[in-house]
């Protein structure tokens, strides 16, 4: 297993077996957490507060189901923002956007 495939298993908490049921679909999953994010920003950027709540809430749904940890906890983290500021806009995503960059840096880089 290269090094690259190492840190896919340790972002999805995954054993071996489990990180072989992922790779086929992984592609699937970053796709559309990249797309997620296009929209999510969008919704961000015009203070579309209740499409961003449906779409970032749909997002950690997705990435609990793949888990994807530290996706489903940025989110959370963006709720509890959003929960406090009651402003869509105030809300941070730069950590989230972060933690998708490192993901799709590693799926990028292994040999899959």
């Amino acid at each position: 297993m290269d090094k690259n495939l190492k840190k896919l298993a340790i972002y999805f908490s995954a054993d071996e077996k489990r990180l072989h049921f992922l790779i086929p679909i992984l592609p699937i999953f970053i796709t559309q957490i990249n797309q997620s994010m296009v929209h999510i920003t969008l919704a961000h950027d015009t203070n579309n507060g209740t499409a961003f709540l449906l779409l970032i809430h749909k997002l950690k749904g997705t990435a609990l189901t793949f888990g994807a940890q530290p996706i489903s906890a940025e989110i959370k983290l963006i709720e509890d923002q959003l929960i406090h500021t009651k402003k869509t806009v105030s809300v941070d995503l730069s950590q989230l956007v972060s933690t998708i960059y490192y993901l799709n840096k590693i799926y990028s880089t292994s040999t899959l």
